[in-house]
Parts: C-alpha cells; structure tokens; sequence
C-alpha cells in the first residue's frame, strides 16, 4: 500500500523559487552597474592624471580623446552603451571633464537612464609648488643636525 505524502512544500516552491531567482538576477544586475558606475569613475580620475600637467596647453583634450579611447578598449563597460567623453566649463569658469553613458535594463528595455560622472581639471600651479618646495627645503636646512640618521649625511 502506498503511503500518501503531504503536498503542501509544492505550491510554496513553485512561487519562491522564481522569485528568489528574479530577486537575485536583479542584485547582480545592480552589481555590475555599480561596476560600470565605479569604473566611469575610475577612467576620468586616470584622464585627469594624464593630463593635469598639461592644462594650459590646448591639445588636452585630444589627448584626453586618444587616452580614453585605449582605456576603452583595455578594459571594456558591461552594462552601459554610448559611453562618451565631455568637455565643459562651469560657471565658475572651472574646466570639467565627464563622461556619460545610457544604463539600460535587458528585460526593461523602456526603463533606460543617463548616467554620467564629471571631474574638475585642476593643473599644479607652477608657483605654488616652487613656493612649497623652498619652504621645505629651508626647513630641512634648518633642521639639520649632525647626529640625524639620514641617508644623504654620509
């Protein structure tokens, strides 16, 4: 005789795992967008590094347009398209660079938004790192004594 087993673990499943699947497809959904998000704020600080020094000259920004065109290519965006370099001033006359993107959701496709992130250009004030750099030196000057351990008494 066949013992009658209880069903009641079936309905339950059959509404929970699909909903624990969709819930965990969208967080790792949201992970690479934080991915992308962190890796648009990564290219424009190394864009700024690359040409902080040379602010005043007027080719920055073709070789900003040439730097990030390799730093696309080496490590490429996963979940944006059209990622796209800017150039902008503020109101304040600061240069801007950024760099905008549309996220789009696979499934979703009308549910679509810009994202963007953008950086002041600052350039190292000449004047301002020879002023520092001489106040540094008088002060190891000053404090120079005969039983330091540095290197360069010997």
């Amino acid at each position: 005789m066949k013992k009658k087993l209880d069903a009641y673990f079936t309905p339950e499943a059959a509404m929970l795992i699909p909903f624990l699947i969709l819930v965990s497809m969208i967080f790792m959904y949201l992970l690479v967008h934080a991915y992308d998000r962190a890796l648009m704020v990564q290219d424009v600080n190394s864009l700024i590094a690359m040409v902080r020094d040379e602010k005043r000259i007027d080719h920055y920004k073709e070789i900003c347009e040439k730097e990030f065109l390799e730093i696309k290519e080496e490590h490429p965006y996963i979940a944006v398209d059209d990622v796209k370099l800017y150039f902008l001033k503020s109101e304040e006359g600061k240069e801007l660079i950024g760099l905008e993107a549309n996220w789009t959701v696979p499934i979703w496709k009308s549910f679509s938004k810009k994202i963007s992130y953008e950086k002041e250009l600052y350039g190292v004030r000449p004047l301002f790192m020879m002023y520092h750099t001489k106040m540094v030196k008088e002060l190891m000057e000053k404090n120079d004594d005969a039983d330091s351990d540095d290197v360069r008494d010997e």
